[in-house]
């Protein structure tokens, strides 16, 4: 039986494998392997809720640039979040950060007026798949603030107003929780992948943030690992079947 066992743990092998990104759990307690700009910085549980898993979790917030009139008087990590795109600003430095072209941001909110990022490039494979946890913090009551990810220059909306509930024990009044965002590399080459959060116009004293944690790449098995896989359960269950207890 204890053969068997052995056999089948390199048969699970390629099924579990996960292909590393720098520092994806930010168990660093810092930013090893990450760029950013504007307000982050790496926490603990004493934010107020807990990572999706170990110990820390990073914090985007688009904590003002100027002096707010709500609770966040100051950015977090000591650095202010950053103008994106305002008429009178050009370039838009978010955009070129995140490898957008200037007011990029707009095609979410009709204007993004100030946030915060951050990014990784990373090696990665065509079917892998990439995934993160995320859990979105905001004092908004309608959805105007929201967060995003960019993947290779593709924008997509993450999280805003509308996937909160009502509470929150971190220094913002309502969490949406840790959700899973997992998407399938489309090619194999180098990639980047880039988390951020933006205040609008509208409310540029009402801030919102966004807590990220465990990025990972999983190589999704090849069919025929998956009929091995499934032939090594039937074989387990066999064996099963006539061993005997152990005392």
């Amino acid at each position: 039986m204890k053969r068997l066992l052995i056999a089948l743990t390199f048969l699970l092998a390629p099924v579990i494998a996960q292909a590393d990104l720098i520092n994806g759990g930010f168990e660093t307690g810092n930013f090893t392997g990450w760029q950013t700009i504007g307000d982050a910085l790496v926490v603990d549980s004493s934010i107020g809720t807990p990572p999706a898993g170990g110990t820390f979790q990073a914090l985007i917030t688009n904590a003002p640039s100027r002096p707010s009139s709500e609770r966040h008087f100051q950015s977090y990590s000591g650095t202010n979040s950053v103008e994106s795109c305002p008429a009178s600003l050009s370039p838009d430095p978010l955009a070129i950060f995140l490898g957008l072209p200037r007011c990029s941001l707009t095609q979410l909110a009709s204007v993004a007026w100030e946030g915060s990022a951050i990014k990784q490039t990373f090696t990665g494979n065509a079917g892998e798949v990439l995934s993160f946890s995320w859990n979105f913090l905001t004092d908004e009551g309608v959805p105007m603030d929201f967060a995003f990810v960019v993947l290779d220059g593709n924008l997509s909306l993450l999280a805003d107003f509308s996937t909160v509930h009502t509470g929150s024990g971190t220094p913002f009044r309502n969490e949406s929780g840790y959700h899973i965002f997992a998407t399938i590399l489309p090619t194999t080459g180098i990639h980047y992948i880039g988390i951020g959060v933006v205040d609008t116009l509208i409310d540029p004293d009402i801030n919102s943030a966004v807590l990220v944690d465990n990025f990972s790449k999983t190589k999704i098995p090849e069919p025929s690992a998956l009929i091995l896989f499934g032939l090594g359960l039937i074989a387990v269950a066999r064996a099963l079947r006539h061993e005997p207890l152990l005392r």
